[in-house]
């Protein structure tokens, strides 16, 4: 996006698409270029950043804060103030537990139940999520 703004392109450029079947509650924010699919939940002051995707199914519960480029596939299900990285991919029918985080880059894959913080670009998965080694 820096280099976008350096020529002159305002982040506003990018439409937000949000599926006529989700009600977004007032206090919500949803960022430019994001797109939230057919049957998205989100409650109560939850912030969306720009360039998110919500596939459809995704439950957001209250203060959850999800940041750019996050991409949360089918299925997935955030517990209430729960934070998601900048451009981390959460992997389909994945659940994180309420007021933990999921680090910048990092990626959690398929049905994982992550139950602590995950750091910075590393990559879980199970029930409970552990990281692996790439």
């Amino acid at each position: 996006m820096d280099r976008l703004t350096a020529m002159g392109i305002a982040p506003t450029r990018y439409a937000k698409v949000v599926d006529r079947s989700l009600a977004t509650p007032e206090e919500c924010r949803v960022g430019h270029g994001s797109i939230l699919l057919q049957n998205v939940t989100v409650t109560a002051s939850v912030t969306i950043g720009s360039h998110v995707v919500a596939m459809p199914g995704v439950i957001l519960t209250h203060d959850d804060d999800v940041a750019d480029f996050a991409t949360l596939a089918a299925g997935v299900c955030l517990g209430g103030g729960v934070r998601i990285g900048h451009a981390a991919q959460l992997g389909m029918n994945s659940s994180v537990r309420e007021r933990t985080s999921v680090g910048a880059h990092a990626t959690i894959g398929m049905g994982a139940a992550v139950l602590s913080n995950v750091p910075d670009g590393e990559t879980w998965v199970g029930v409970p999520a552990h990281p692996i080694d790439h």
